[in-house]
């Protein structure tokens, strides 16, 4: 066991730390920060000056201020001003081809006489009919060539410079540039709405969690191959990880059998009725934080007999009772309509070398649950023959 200790704390020193974690923001809560569907209609939103945002222009802008830089021309886009509109999802109609006629611009800007084609890529490779789309703006009404001008948006550069003597031609810029030039133009004593604000704070965060994970990917590839490397000893760590919770499921299965209590799927049920069955948190958590959870439950058609009123008197007589108390709980979080829960005893720091788990289960158990006036003892006397 000693060789296995050493064995455990060499691998650990060898392998890199992991990166920081990063706090979630809201979109990371959401778990949509990685559709673009969401991202578009995002910065459609943004982009829209006639929404309640409050922004204005602010992202059109910053938009145009970079396709300026791009192409290294002041004012060249100074055209693609005035009113317009914006829309998501634009069906290709009037392409020419009737097998183009139902493709998809994820995002559009359609002035009087202008209009900016925006693919929006986040994680998927740039695969899309962009002369598809060009074609169907160009066919469009009120639209000049010359006034149609495509911007491919992505975490990184994923296409060469334009050619802009030829049509059509798109432009490469970043979430990153795009974000950053809307920071910069942004001044926040014209917002004035505070959750404006947070709308647009969460979705520069998101845009900037894409590219701390592409900065994490250095240290993650250092952290496999410190692992591949290390596939013996950890193969053997994992082996007896496995074989050490294969050995406590079996010795709680006997805990509870020695008590009458029969191990059915993640339970273990009263001999006499399924129903009343207590449950254990599982057995590579007990292991992972060293912390064991027992709960007390009633289900289904022994829940509805004895009701919960009744199951209400029997908290409160386990709560004013004799019977140790310490690492009890109350709690109705894990209730619901088939299943209450009487009692859950919780402790840390449950087992020790010195301590087994059959010892220390058992001993939890009789000082709790199987003894005169115990929770057991409780409970079947007040559900008697509902039982």
């Amino acid at each position: 066991m000693i060789e296995l200790y050493k064995r455990i704390n060499e691998v650990a020193r060898q392998l890199p730390e992991l990166p920081k974690k990063q706090k979630k923001n809201f979109f990371d809560i959401l778990g949509v920060q990685r559709k673009e569907t969401i991202n578009s209609k995002l910065l459609a939103y943004f982009f829209d000056p006639e929404e309640d945002h409050g922004f204005g222009t602010l992202f059109i802008d910053a938009l145009v201020s970079i396709l300026d830089l791009k192409l290294d021309k002041v004012n060249a886009f100074e055209k693609f001003t005035g009113q317009f509109e914006v829309s998501t999802e634009v069906t290709t109609s009037n392409a020419v081809a009737p097998e183009d006629q139902s493709k998809r611009i994820d995002l559009l800007l359609t002035g009087i006489d202008w209009s900016i084609i925006i693919e929006n890529k986040l994680y998927h490779y740039l695969s899309n009919p962009l002369d598809v789309y060009f074609q169907h703006v160009n066919n469009s009404p009120h639209n000049k060539e010359e006034n149609i001008i495509g911007v491919v948006l992505s975490l990184e550069p994923i296409i060469e410079e334009p050619n802009t003597q030829r049509k059509p031609y798109f432009i490469n810029i970043t979430h990153r540039e795009l974000i950053t030039k809307v920071q910069q133009k942004l001044i926040l004593s014209h917002i004035e709405s505070d959750i404006d604000v947070f709308y647009l704070r969460e979705y520069a965060k998101t845009i900037n969690s894409h590219y701390r994970n592409k900065m994490n990917e250095p240290e993650l590839n250092k952290l496999i191959g410190s692992l591949i490397e290390q596939k013996e000893a950890i193969n053997e760590i994992f082996e007896k990880r496995k074989a050490a919770i294969t050995f406590l499921d079996k010795e709680i299965e006997e805990v509870f059998t020695e008590r009458d209590y029969k191990s059915v799927k993640s339970w273990y049920c009263h001999k006499k009725n399924e129903n009343l069955c207590f449950c254990i948190n599982p057995t590579d958590e007990i292991l992972k934080y060293n912390k064991i959870s027992v709960g007390f439950e009633l289900w289904n058609d022994l829940l509805k007999k004895v009701g919960r009123e009744n199951l209400a008197q029997i908290q409160s007589t386990i709560q004013n009772g004799k019977m140790e108390k310490t690492h009890l709980n109350f709690d109705v979080n894990n209730d619901h309509a088939h299943m209450n829960r009487i009692v859950t005893y919780r402790k840390d720091d449950f087992l020790s070398e010195n301590r087994s788990l059959k010892s220390e289960l058992g001993s939890i158990l009789d000082s709790y649950f199987f003894n005169e006036n115990g929770i057991e003892d409780v409970v079947l006397k007040q559900i008697g023959d509902a039982l």
